[in-house]
């Protein structure tokens, strides 16, 4: 419950202050993504096809 009301929290002061977007290595974070859920499934095995570098913007930190 706490981790809820914290989130909320944040987004209440995100939605608040100045939007800035930046661009952002959308296959870097699903590679990290992957390779993390990998480490904890080892017994699964990924095929992660992704671009190379494709770059969006995006809002800092709402994404992790």
């Amino acid at each position: 419950m706490a981790e809820l009301i914290d989130a909320l929290l944040n987004l209440s002061r995100m939605a608040s202050s100045t939007v800035n977007p930046e661009r952002v290595d959308l296959s870097a974070i699903s590679r990290s993504i992957m390779e993390t859920w990998s480490a904890l499934r080892r017994s699964v095995k990924w095929n992660l096809l992704l671009p190379q570098k494709k770059r969006y913007s995006a809002i800092p930190g709402f994404y992790v």
